[in-house]
């Protein structure tokens, strides 16, 4: 038997829909509004199975609800720069060989949780354009991905050498990146590299092209993500000083004669606004660099 519907159903159905609920605005349905706000598709019941308009509002305030609670927990995961940096620096506290030797799983999950929020971040635009950039930076740790160098594995393995990246990309010398390596009290190795950025492009200067020799390390060509992010170098020449020694000894690979085998690239993908900050970069040989500024460069 037909009836009409009940008079404060049809009311409620009046007042429901000619006023905003929690500020949201009005829409021509209660369905719709529901999808509205939450996001989701509202769940219609059969014809024969009507519900209240109030077990309609309650559905759909709940939905509400559970969507504000997982978008504040999504906002609470997020952290700032800063207390990734100082979640990174406690992931590598006491690791060994500068990262040469295995993370624990409770390291390598703070270490990679908190590089991916630091590379998300990017801290500050134009990396390579940045006089931030410029300064001297030791290095923390170096991911192992089996295509480094001999040489590059040796010395970044040994923790009594400290390894420092020397950076000059200002207009008034000429554009250097410097591998240091401090024997302690016996000498330093220098290995200097020309950079190209794209704030300071280098005459006549061509990327490297191909994987190359694998004894030398497998390279990669890939572009870089955004402009003024990348430093493409060419090895130029290396020298050690032994303060025991009146002269000093050539670095034993001849640059000269490798042509692209001397050239690589490294990706700025974090770049610390703080003075003391962490920088993160990605070379061409897959290697992830995790390096902390110390300072102005130190005058030869």
């Amino acid at each position: 038997m037909n009836s009409k519907p009940p008079l404060h159903t049809g009311l409620s159905r009046a007042v429901f829909s000619s006023r905003s609920v929690f500020g949201f605005p009005h829409v021509r349905s209660d369905a719709a509004r529901c999808s509205q706000w939450t996001g989701r598709p509202f769940r219609r019941v059969s014809p024969c199975r009507s519900v209240p308009q109030q077990a309609v509002r309650r559905q759909c305030r709940q939905q509400v609800i559970l969507k504000a609670g997982s978008t504040s927990l999504e906002t609470q995961g997020k952290r700032g720069a800063a207390d990734a940096e100082e979640a990174l620096l406690a992931a590598l506290a006491g690791v060994q060989g500068r990262g040469s030797k295995d993370l624990s799983p409770a390291q390598r999950s703070a270490f990679d949780a908190a590089v991916a929020d630091l590379e998300a971040d990017g801290g500050l635009p134009a990396p390579t354009a940045a006089p931030e950039l410029n300064g001297r930076w030791r290095l923390l740790f170096t991911s192992k991905p089996g295509t480094n160098s001999p040489i590059q594995r040796t010395f970044t393995s040994v923790d009594a050498f400290s390894i420092f990246q020397d950076i000059t990309l200002d207009a008034e010398r000429l554009p250097l990146i410097v591998n240091v390596v401090e024997f302690g009290e016996w000498g330093v190795l220098r290995v200097e590299a020309e950079a190209n950025t794209d704030a300071r492009p280098l005459p006549g200067f061509t990327p490297r092209k191909g994987a190359g020799l694998p004894i030398f390390g497998k390279s990669s060509t890939w572009a870089p993500k955004a402009k003024d992010m990348r430093v493409d170098f060419q090895f130029s020449k290396g020298l050690f000083d032994f303060k025991a020694l009146p002269f000093t000894i050539p670095y034993p690979v001849p640059f000269k004669l490798l042509g692209d085998e001397t050239k690589g690239f490294i990706d700025v993908t974090y770049l610390s606004r703080k003075p003391d900050g962490v920088r993160l970069s990605r070379g061409n040989k897959g290697t992830l660099f995790v390096l902390q500024r110390v300072g102005q460069v130190p005058i030869a």
